[in-house]
């Protein structure tokens, strides 16, 4: 008798502890997003414009300026004197010359949009807050960090 109990109670621990390890699993890695234990560095930028928005309030965004400029700010002559606009709103229509591209990570699930600027408050920064790996259309595996807006 005092081996079936044994039996029994090692059966209970081996799903008891199969259970443990999916849950820790689970709340480390989500969809090819993986979550730092506590936040980490500050974001160079205080501003995003996202290029792909996800229902569960996320978006792969890039970084809009460090200091409110843009693409266009750092690539177009002052004077105009080579008129490359077009070249610079190609390769910004392609989401191609941008700054750091992220995953905005939104805690409420609100949704983001295309092309929408998403700033920081004055009393506010972006954080990275893990790393999120993903396939590209062409099939190029890509690792970006994924940043939420905090306190400063």
């Amino acid at each position: 008798m005092k081996k079936i109990w044994v039996y029994i109670l090692g059966i209970l621990t081996g799903i008891v502890l199969a259970i443990l390890v999916l849950v820790i699993i689970g709340k480390t890695t989500n969809n090819g997003m993986s979550f730092f234990d506590k936040p980490g560095e500050i974001m160079e930028y205080n501003s995003y414009r996202v290029f792909q928005s996800f229902n569960n309030g996320t978006a792969l965004a890039h970084g809009y300026g460090g200091c409110g400029e843009t693409f266009r700010d750092h690539c177009a002559p002052a004077d105009n004197e080579n008129n490359n606009s077009s070249i610079v709103d190609t390769v910004r229509n392609l989401g191609l010359g941008e700054g750091i591209t992220v995953l905005i990570y939104n805690e409420n699930g609100s949704p983001y949009y295309d092309d929408q600027i998403i700033s920081a408050p004055k009393n506010k920064c972006f954080r990275q807050i893990g790393i999120y790996r993903y396939k590209t259309p062409l099939g190029f595996e890509k690792t970006v960090p994924i940043v939420m807006l905090m306190d400063k």
